[in-house]
């Protein structure tokens, strides 16, 4: 089940990279994604809520060496300002 529409409005400026989100299980892009709004969350999710990437891999340059990138199933916090933060090579959920 995915999220329910968000209630903020989508920041003007896109985010630091523009990835692909791929199913895990069949690999096909299901959409592309230009990361985090200008305040570093979703901005298709209210704060707290699980991103809709979660459980999916995601292919872009952001990520580095570990790419493609698993996004754990949980997740609510955007993995594209993760990998900016902190390093993909560092990120336990890397592939």
């Amino acid at each position: 089940m995915r999220n329910a529409p968000h209630t903020r409005q989508q920041a003007s400026t896109p985010g630091p990279a523009v990835v692909a989100v791929c199913d895990s299980a069949t690999l096909r892009i299901q959409r592309a994604c230009a990361g985090p709004d200008s305040t570093g969350a979703c901005p298709e999710v209210a704060v707290g809520e699980i991103v809709p990437c979660a459980g999916c891999l995601l292919y872009g340059t952001v990520f580095g060496e570990s790419s493609p990138y698993r996004v754990g199933s949980q997740m609510t916090l955007c993995p594209v300002l993760l990998a900016s933060m902190v390093g993909a090579e560092e990120s336990p959920v890397a592939v």
